[in-house]
């Protein structure tokens, strides 16, 4: 069943309907859909989200179900974007496989911390405030470079507009759906904008421990992979699931696990790499939606 929202008599899911779309997880659906929040203890936290996202957080995390809170929060929330996306002409298709990333952080935060909730609570602001969007396998954010890059002659600024390409889990990164993504991204942003990505899959080093077949490499041939930093440990967070100072004891379940953890004991780091998309060999089809 579907509700009508009266400002714009859209017909909006029901959230039994809307989490069992998104591939929720059914013991999942039924904690969000009876956890206890009121209709006005909804209200509260939704207009704090809005007015001061920081006042937000800790009211959430002062709860002691507050990763349980998060998601009943969130995806109470994404159902209230569902007639924007409509309004702005954005397909519907676009809007559930932005907001099933919501399924891959509560089996990321069960795994984690055995329960179904949301740990990574900052990431979400970006989704329901429409500057994040799942296009096929890959997700695209307009946001601000944190960079100053210098692009074959033309300068990318600090503080310039530019689109964010993010690498969600699930699916495996295979060069045709990477690349219909990129080309959904032209559709969608168009391509007036740099396209840009950082994240540990860019790491260069990463040749030295992967096959030439990899879906890795071939992710990192999309790029101009302009620098390298060691400010973070992304690759080990996401390889391993955590991060050990000693690398003897990271599991090696996986090729990938195996070769990364040789690499570290080697005395190797593993690092990120910043890569601007090669946008020539991309085509757009349609006009952009935003």
């Amino acid at each position: 069943m579907k509700k009508e929202s009266h400002e714009n008599l859209i017909s909006v899911p029901e959230l039994s309907d809307f989490l069992e779309r998104i591939g929720m997880p059914r013991e999942a659906v039924k904690q969000i859909t009876t956890f206890p929040l009121s209709p006005s203890e909804y209200d509260r936290f939704r207009e704090s989200f809005h007015r001061d996202r920081e006042e937000f957080y800790r009211m959430v995390r002062t709860r002691k179900q507050f990763r349980e809170l998060f998601l009943s929060l969130y995806a109470r929330m994404a159902l209230e974007v569902y007639p924007v996306y409509l309004e702005k002409g954005i397909p519907e298709e676009i809007y559930w496989n932005t907001f099933s990333d919501l399924t891959v952080w509560c089996l990321d935060c069960a795994e984690k911390y055995g329960v179904y909730g949301i740990d990574e609570y900052r990431w979400f602001r970006r989704h329901l405030k429409l500057q994040l969007f799942g296009l096929g396998r890959l997700q695209f954010e307009k946001t601000a470079s944190e960079w100053d890059v210098s692009v074959q002659g033309t300068e990318i600024v600090k503080g310039d507009t530019l689109i964010s390409v993010h690498i969600p889990a699930g699916e495996p990164l295979e060069e045709g759906a990477c690349r219909d993504a990129f080309a959904r991204a032209f559709d969608f942003w168009g391509e007036a904008y740099f396209y840009v990505c950082h994240s540990w899959l860019l790491f260069p080093g990463l040749k030295d421990i992967l096959p030439k077949e990899s879906n890795i490499l071939k992710f990192q041939n999309f790029f101009r992979i302009v620098r390298t930093d060691f400010d973070e440990r992304q690759a080990e967070q996401r390889i391993f699931g955590t991060v050990q100072e000693n690398p003897e004891k990271y599991r090696r379940k996986t090729f990938l696990q195996r070769a990364a953890a040789s690499y570290l004991q080697e005395g190797h780091l593993l690092g990120n790499g910043l890569g601007i998309l090669k946008t020539e060999d991309i085509q757009a089809k349609k006009n952009k939606f935003i």
